[in-house]
């Protein structure tokens, strides 16, 4: 669960770096780092449940979120390297079409005043 949360954090920060509009997705980050952080303190007092059926019932119970933790953290950071790409693809096209209004620019034959 750590690794996964950590992975969509690094995601989420690389995408921020590379200049991505990744809107509240720090925020999910933020959050998926509270939920894992509660769901690591439930799975240690699980752990020291007397009861064994109960602790196996816990578990079982804890075992769901984690997986669920898991897919929204894997979901996270697809969201992140989707802004990511798209900052990419975005910063091609704007460069292509810089290159293609200075490259028209240069076919133009000089301006000459009329006067």
């Amino acid at each position: 669960m750590r690794r996964s949360l950590e992975a969509a954090v690094r995601a989420v920060g690389a995408a921020e770096a590379g200049g991505a509009l990744v809107g509240g997705l720090a925020s999910e980050a933020a959050y998926l780092a509270r939920v894992g952080a509660e769901l690591d303190d439930d799975l240690a007092l699980a752990q020291q449940e007397p009861d064994p059926r109960a602790r196996d019932l816990w578990a079982d119970w804890l075992a769901d979120r984690a997986v669920e933790h898991r897919r929204l953290c894997a979901d996270l950071r697809r969201q992140a390297h989707r802004a990511s790409a798209r900052s990419g693809a975005g910063r091609l096209s704007l460069a292509s079409d810089q290159l293609a209004f200075l490259e028209a620019g240069l076919r133009l034959p000089p301006h000459r005043p009329q006067g």
